[in-house]
């Protein structure tokens, strides 16, 4: 009786995450639509949201300090940056059970830019801003053009190639 129970929690629980994945993904903005505004303190405490920066290219950079590829990508989110600075703002946005330990990790990584957003959560990827934009794996990059569309651009080398059009 006890193992009928268990299986059936458990095929309970996989179909409300498939359920849940699948409505996120159905309802999210996609390449091509309208980027959602989204409202947020940054780390320095300044208010922002993301139609303050229409009229320039914005890179959204989901993330989080616990993720290993993440931080194995961000210093070459670092050199994308400092060889285009000016062309375009990069807004990270870190998916975080707590607040420890970000701030340390935008320090170490050398995350220079001003836009950086913590969203806390047991479960990471119930944030506000990521279920907004289907995010559903860290690392994310979500290339938005100075309209506020949301551009199809899955490599640095494709973002810079789109930047300098």
């Amino acid at each position: 009786m006890t193992r009928k129970i268990l299986s059936y929690s458990i095929t309970s629980i996989l179909i409300l995450f498939i359920g849940y994945y699948v409505y996120i993904k159905m309802t999210a903005a996609a390449t091509g639509d309208q980027a959602p505004n989204f409202k947020a303190t940054l780390v320095d405490g300044t208010k922002f949201q993301l139609s303050d920066l229409s009229g320039q290219y914005v890179l959204l950079d989901f993330w989080g300090s616990w993720c290993g590829p993440c931080r194995r990508e961000n210093p070459n989110l670092v050199q994308f940056y400092k060889e285009h600075k000016g062309e375009i703002t990069i807004v990270s946005i870190a998916l975080e059970k707590n607040n420890d330990n970000w701030k340390n990790a935008i320090a170490r990584d050398g995350l220079e830019w001003k836009h950086h957003i913590i969203e806390v959560g047991n479960f990471v990827f119930t944030s506000e801003i990521a279920k907004d934009f289907g995010v559903s794996a860290i690392p994310t990059k979500i290339l938005i053009s100075p309209e506020g569309i949301i551009l199809d651009a899955d490599s640095f080398d494709e973002i810079a190639e789109i930047i300098a059009e």
